[in-house]
């Protein structure tokens, strides 16, 4: 059996806000090493669910996503 790494990696990707598309359609890609700790792993996913069981968060002002989503919104809710 094999022990965690105690590492792992999370992978984003957005769409490039460039005018010209070529080859398709451009995409971000942002990856990040995250240090992780398995013991937590049950707790973290618990507290995950109610998150996302809850009240959607006011927006902020100053998020990129948030402002993307406000104007989108109409659309998925």
């Amino acid at each position: 059996k094999k022990e965690p790494a105690g590492y792992g990696f999370l992978i984003f990707f957005y769409p490039d806000l460039a005018t010209e598309i070529k080859n398709g359609f451009p995409m971000i890609k942002h990856i990040v090493r995250v240090e992780a700790h398995p013991e937590n792993v049950s707790g973290r996913i618990e507290q995950a669910i109610k998150i996302l069981q809850g009240p959607m968060p006011e927006p902020n002002s100053d998020c990129p996503f948030c402002s993307w989503f406000g104007k989108v919104k109409e659309y998925y809710v």
